[in-house]
This record gives structure tokens, C-alpha cells and sequence, in this order.
């Protein structure tokens, strides 16, 4: 007995090239996702961006990161959060321009957190072992280690306010002392 094929119709077509759509959509945001945190958790040079003790670097009082920051930029300022007592956040208070209409808008505007008391020169990142599906074999799933927090250096607060057009990074550089510390790649990478 032979086996006649199913002529299909325009919908089950369409149906079908959708499913096949959504499953390589799928599978490419699984690999962006595997690319992003092992992007995230690689060595910065030759420190282990997840090892407490190489990424401390040059630890400082949170009061002193501020002092400096004020020091490029008196606008800025460190309010202890209220819920969690061992972070805080770094505000800007003043006019900044409504992306939306374009006009100014005059606030208390949240730039970025920051640990309460001391601050390691480098982020500490933190792993946790995760399990998703392999994008490469169906039915089977990929152990990964997922960056699931970190705790910001006072070199990635310098970034932050850098990037917003808060501070100068030359004049931020000479008040941290910069290039007295490890290199790192990360820092390279983002200034340049």
C-alpha cells in the first residue's frame, strides 16, 4: 500500500513556517542569553571577576568615593536606602532634559547603586549554577553558571556618572588615582 503525502493547505503552511520562526527566535535568545553571562563572568585579565579577595582592589569609605565625586560634580549626592541599610544609591539633584519632550525637568534623579560602607575599586559578581534548555539538541538541557547579581566598584559608579555626562573622566581618573591600580581589561575596554 503506498502512502499518499498531505497536501497542505495555505494556513498549515504558514502555521508551520511560524513554528519554525519561533523556534529559531527561540534558540538564538538561548545563545545570546549563554553569550551574556559568560560575557559577564569572564576574568578581567587575570582576576576572577567572581573572587572577592581580586576584586577588592583598593577599598575605600563610601564617604570618601562621594567626597570625590562631589568634588567633579557638587550635585551629586548618597542617600541610604531605606529597605536594605548596607546599600545606598547616587542622585543627581537638578535639571536634566525630558528625553520624551525635550524640555528641562528639575528633580531628584537615581543615577546608580552603591555599597553603604566600604567600596571595592572592581564589581563583584556573583554565579549561580543554572540549567536551560541546549539550543543545539532538542530535548536536552545545558548547565551553565547565570551572573545573578553584583556588588559595584567605585571603577563602575566612575563609568556610570561618566556615561551620563556627570563627571569628566580625565578629572576622574586623577582623583581616583586610576592608574595605580590593577590593570583591567573591562575599564580599557569601556573608556576606549
Amino acid at each position: 500500500m503506498t502512502k499518499l503525502n498531505k497536501i497542505l493547505s495555505p494556513a498549515e503552511i504558514h502555521a508551520g513556517e511560524n513554528q519554525e520562526q519561533q523556534r529559531a527566535e527561540m534558540r538564538a535568545r538561548i545563545e545570546r542569553e549563554i553569550r551574556t553571562h559568560a560575557s559577564l563572568l569572564r576574568p578581567d585579565g587575570s582576576a576572577d571577576v567572581t573572587d572577592p579577595e581580586q576584586q577588592a582592589g583598593r577599598r575605600l569609605p563610601r564617604r570618601m568615593v562621594i567626597q570625590r565625586i562631589q568634588k567633579m560634580n557638587p550635585n551629586l549626592v548618597y542617600e541610604q536606602a531605606t529597605n536594605y541599610p548596607d546599600r545606598g544609591g547616587i542622585y543627581f539633584n537638578g535639571a536634566r532634559e525630558n528625553i520624551v519632550t525635550g524640555e528641562m525637568e528639575q528633580g531628584h534623579w537615581f543615577i546608580c547603586g552603591i555599597p553603604h560602607d566600604m567600596v571595592n575599586e572592581f564589581d563583584l559578581r556573583y554565579a549561580v549554577p543554572d540549567t536551560i534548555v541546549d539550543p543545539t539538541v532538542a530535548f536536552h538541557e545545558q548547565h551553565i553558571q547565570k551572573a545573578d547579581q553584583r556588588d559595584r566598584g567605585w571603577r563602575s559608579v566612575l563609568l556610570v556618572l561618566v556615561k551620563n555626562g556627570l563627571i569628566e573622566l580625565a578629572r576622574a581618573e586623577e582623583l581616583f588615582h586610576i592608574g595605580q591600580g590593577r590593570s583591567s581589561r573591562n575599564w580599557q575596554e569601556a573608556v576606549n
